[in-house]
């Protein structure tokens, strides 16, 4: 038993070339969640295109693309760094909170009864409600009813630069590729 490797050809975006699909499956069972490949063999799309999840998109637009994540991902992290002074608070909320029931619904932690099971691991509230504030800190803030106006100005820097990050992602031309 072992694995297959495949590949096959495609006509590239230019259509005077070629762009290739890689993929292995086990030997014995297909497997649907194949991972592909790509690769351009054509030099004028490697140049010009770049493989986006499951299309093909412009160069140009690849990097803007990241440039809009790199924002982003930097106004989340000033948001986080801002209102880390608070998050010893938040842990000791949700650790004070006088049921799991009530600890689950604050951490909006999903399924009660996997909430439950996990909640009696030593420490695992604790790491959710830090997780929690990690992603969210303006809304723990919120729960908390604490104002911090430094917290609020970068967290609508935050919002303002992950909204440009998806609008331009949302509405960028991609080509779709030939299967998946």
């Amino acid at each position: 038993m072992g694995e297959d490797h495949f590949e096959r050809d495609f006509e590239c975006p230019c259509k005077n070339g070629t762009m290739t699909a890689s993929w292995s499956e086990h030997d014995t069972w297909p497997s649907p969640n194949r991972s592909l490949a790509w690769t351009f063999e054509c030099s004028d799309c490697e140049k010009a295109y770049r493989f986006y999840d499951d299309s093909i998109i412009r160069r140009e637009d690849a990097e803007q693309l990241e440039t809009l994540r790199v924002n982003a991902d930097k106004a989340k992290q000033a948001v986080r760094e801002a209102a880390a002074q608070h998050q010893a608070r938040w842990v000791d909320y949700i650790l004070r909170l006088p049921t799991k029931v009530a600890q689950n619904r604050a951490l909006r932690d999903g399924s009660y009864g996997t909430f439950l099971k996990n909640a009696s691991r030593p420490g695992y509230v604790q790491r959710q409600a830090e997780v929690h504030f990690w992603s969210s800190p303006k809304d723990c803030l919120d729960a908390l009813g604490i104002k911090d106006d430094a917290v609020d100005k970068l967290h609508a820097e935050a919002k303002a630069a992950d909204k440009a990050h998806w609008g331009f992602r949302s509405a960028m031309k991609k080509i779709g590729l030939p299967f998946r």
